[in-house]
């Protein structure tokens, strides 16, 4: 934006690392899910199916967390252009249930992905994510996965 940041721009930042914080599921606070757009869309490359809404979203990551313990979200970078955002992130943990049809193998794994945010209203609108899933499924010792 040539006129100087706007406050969406500003608050890239706090927005991106909220989503963490939604993701990592390291408070179980709902007013945490406030940064995203009740009509939030999210593109998973594990899925057949975007993750359409809030609520939808939270199910969700609340699922996929479930299949670890000692799971944990760190922001490694991020970008912001004044219209979106990107954040690379690693997750950790040890796989202690079921995970994309791989039953629990007791395995700790790190993965690293990247989210392109899209902002709109001052609220996370879509999430487009990309991920290393062969580098997940190594660390697993799976050789496929299914999807949801």
């Amino acid at each position: 934006n040539p006129a100087g940041a706007t406050e969406m721009v500003r608050s890239a930042d706090i927005l991106a690392r909220s989503f963490a914080v939604i993701v990592s599921g390291a408070s179980s606070t709902p007013a945490d899910a406030s940064v995203l757009a009740e009509d939030f869309v999210s593109y998973l490359p594990y899925s057949r199916y975007p993750v359409r809404g809030r609520h939808a979203f939270e199910t969700h990551m609340k699922d996929f967390r479930s299949a670890f313990s000692n799971f944990s979200c760190d922001i490694d970078e991020l970008i912001d252009d004044g219209m979106r955002v990107a954040v690379r992130w690693t997750l950790r943990g040890t796989q202690t249930g079921a995970l994309l049809g791989i039953a629990p193998t007791h395995r700790t794994i790190e993965f690293s992905e990247t989210h392109l945010l899209r902002i709109a209203g001052g609220r996370i609108a879509e999430d487009h994510v990309s991920a290393n899933l062969l580098d997940l499924l190594h660390q697993l010792g799976a050789t496929e996965f299914v999807a949801a």
